[in-house]
């Protein structure tokens, strides 16, 4: 569970980067999981997805700044600016989550199909990091001075999480964004702020 939060944070601070789809081909893992969740956010579903993340995420600034904790107020607000700047270059956002009974009931070969893509096409793999249990890789495809595709991956022993974003960002802002947002530890705790 903490990696899925984790994921849909780097999902909320990474997702402006992107615009190649990848075809998530992972419907042998369906029978497989307890629960699936599948979003696929175009058009006007989109726009009422960054509408809700951009409410909520102000929401919360205003209740930290209440609460007198101006530097986590400020980096909060810091991060609306940045995804209303970038929200509108996105054309689609496609998620997939599965939750299984017991660890195990997957394994990293059924998500070959997917890593077989993004390294098929170009890709670079930007992050990789993989323990006994858990697992996080991000991939990022660029054309000229835009990244063009993020591919986000975070497998835990009895739940996986699959985000492709797609659009078209100038490079540097998605530097400005991974440089000043991925402040956070593995358990979503915020980390000590970079200076």
């Amino acid at each position: 569970m903490r990696f899925t939060l984790c994921a849909l944070l780097v999902c909320l601070l990474l997702s402006p980067l992107a615009a190649q789809k990848v075809e998530l081909k992972l419907d042998q893992l369906k029978p497989k999981a307890k629960e699936v969740t599948e979003q696929n956010l175009e058009g006007a579903a989109l726009t009422s997805f960054w509408d809700t993340q951009l409410t909520a995420l102000e929401t919360a600034a205003r209740a930290t700044r209440d609460a007198k904790n101006v530097e986590k107020a400020t980096t909060l607000e810091k991060t609306v600016e940045q995804i209303r700047r970038v929200a509108p270059l996105i054309t689609g956002l496609y998620m997939r989550t599965f939750e299984f009974s017991k660890e195990g009931a997957y394994s990293d070969a059924d998500l070959e199909p997917v890593f077989r893509q993004v390294r098929r096409s170009g890709w670079s793999h930007l992050l990789g990091t993989k323990d006994r249990e858990d697992r996080i890789d991000i991939f990022l495809m660029s054309r000229g001075d835009q990244a063009i595709g993020l591919l986000l991956v975070v497998a835990e022993p009895d739940e996986l999480v699959v985000v492709n974003v797609v659009g078209s960002v100038p490079l540097a802002d998605a530097k400005e964004i991974v440089s000043s947002q991925i402040r956070y530890d593995l358990n979503g705790a915020p980390a000590t702020p970079k200076e």
